[in-house]
């Protein structure tokens, strides 16, 4: 898993802290979309804090902290780059030779918002220190009732949770129903795409109900 570490993190090729994609890279393969993709980010962020926490609990604090500092090195380039403060949301950078707009709100940005608070032991939002201590540190501090409460959200990155969520919201949403896509896109892959089909402005209830499993 370490080594899948080093080989993603070679794909940051202008060491900004966000990975690079080609088209057809990521699970939304249909879209044909490359650049510096948001749900990608927060695939990668995921990724990093849930091997953190296993490594946490079998004491590899020196790798811990490798994986601490790389997180915080994603946040800080999806919040310097990936955010709008124009559109009030996180946005992709598609490469511009791609034919659909330059940026474009997609559903799955909001993934990011899972990314960096995905629970309380190890989220991205300041609790980074909880991950050092040994699992030994933690348990009796648990014992003694003596373990640090989680922080809140920092302000402004909570700010731009809310104001994501509206733009979304705003601009994703089509009468009752969320979309994919604010647009239809103009060009998918591997095959083409009909407008209102998988991945080209259609809804995905799957992804915007809270519970899409039959009673």
């Amino acid at each position: 898993m370490l080594k899948a570490i080093e080989h993603l993190k070679s794909r940051d090729i202008d060491n900004d802290g966000l990975l690079e994609q080609s088209h057809n890279e990521d699970w939304m393969d249909t879209a044909v979309r490359a650049g510096k993709i948001v749900y990608s980010q927060a695939c990668w962020l995921l990724a990093l804090n849930d091997l953190s926490t296993l490594l946490s609990y079998l004491g590899k604090n020196r790798e811990v902290d490798k994986l601490t500092h790389l997180s915080d090195e994603i946040i800080h380039g999806v919040e310097q780059k990936l955010w709008s403060e124009q559109d009030g949301s996180y946005l992709d950078i598609q490469e511009s030779h791609h034919s659909d707009p330059y940026r474009i709100l997609t559903q799955d940005v909001l993934f990011y918002l899972i990314a960096i608070s995905q629970n309380t032991f190890n989220d991205s939002l300041g609790v980074h220190r909880h991950m050092s201590k040994s699992q030994d540190q933690r348990l009796k501090q648990q014992e003694e009732g003596k373990e640090e409460k989680p922080k809140m959200v920092h302000e402004s990155l909570h700010k731009r949770a809310i104001s994501t969520l509206d733009s979304v919201r705003n601009r994703v949403w089509k009468e009752k129903w969320p979309l994919v896509t604010e647009t239809e896109l103009k060009r998918t892959g591997p095959w083409v795409l009909k407008p209102y089909q998988y991945h080209n402005h259609t809804f995905w209830p799957w992804t915007t109900g809270r519970d899409a499993s039959p009673k």
